[in-house]
This record gives C-alpha cells, structure tokens and sequence, in this order.
C-alpha cells in the first residue's frame, strides 16, 4: 500500500512539474511573439487588417490606400476646412461604410474612423504610436485638425480628448 501512495505522490509530482514547464513556455513564447510584433510595428509595419480605405500588398502588414481611402481622406480634408459640418461628415462616412461593411455602422465607429492615426501614417500598438511605412492619405495637420474638432462628448474613449 505504501509504494501505491508513493507511486501517487511521485506521479502527481512529475505532473505538477510538467504543468509549470508547459505554463513557463507559453509564457515565454507568448512575451517572445510579442517582442517580435513589437518590433515589427516599430519599424512601422501595421499587426491589424487593413483599414477601411487601404488595401493589402505583397508585404505582410504594408498596405496601401485605395479608392476609397482618397474619398476618406478628401471628406476628412473637406471637414477641416469648415466646408462641411461634423454632422455632414458623419453621414458622409457612414455611407461608404455601409457600403462595404455587412452591418450598419454607428456614430461611435464612424468617429472612431475620423480619429484613427493609421490614415496619416501612424501605427497604434499596445498604446503607443509609431510612425508607419504606408502611404499616408491625409497629413498629419489634418489629423490633429480633425482631432481638435471633434468635440469631446463624440470621443468614443472619452480620454483621447483629454
């Protein structure tokens, strides 16, 4: 009986054992990935899907604006140039989101299109930004226009106004 409780203990030991090993790889693969998709992005490749307006390319997270991206970019010039109104602006982008998405897009993700960084040459990753190697489809005085003209209660994260 005695070597059965042993035989128990040594076995649930070596299992114990082999949990922290698995648990410390996966741990260590998981920081290791993460450096390297870090890495990535600082040298200004983006980790996500294209966004609305940007098409692939051959090179793994280098994409390029398309059509639609200069149609984006033109309302976001338009909406800094006090030629159209937020409003206007809004409805103008949900219209072509909803052209290319399945659902119909709300005004948090349409404000959330005008604010993103990515359409004038910046990578956002892990909450810091990095200058990126796509063609940029607006400058980044219109972002930072647009940025200042959004007013604070239409920031999906009510930080970014801050």
């Amino acid at each position: 009986m005695k070597t059965l409780q042993k035989k128990d203990a040594m076995e649930q030991f070596i299992e114990d054992m082999q949990a922290v090993l698995a648990r410390s790889y996966a741990q260590q693969r998981s920081e290791m990935i993460k450096r390297r998709m870090t890495n990535k992005v600082a040298k200004g490749y983006s980790m996500a899907r294209p966004p609305l307006g940007y098409s692939q390319t051959d090179v793994k997270g280098l994409y390029k604006p398309n059509a639609l991206g200069e149609c984006i970019g033109s309302i976001l010039q338009t909406f800094t140039e006090d030629k159209i109104s937020l409003d206007e602006s809004l409805r103008y982008l949900k219209v072509l989101m909803s052209a290319h998405e399945k659902r119909t897009p709300n005004r948090e993700r349409v404000v959330k299109l005008m604010l993103n960084p990515y359409y004038a040459g910046f990578v956002k990753w892990n909450g810091k930004t990095y200058e990126g190697l796509h063609e940029p489809i607006i400058t980044e005085e219109i972002h930072n226009s647009v940025v200042r003209k959004i007013p604070f209660w239409a920031f999906p994260d009510k930080s970014v106004g801050n």
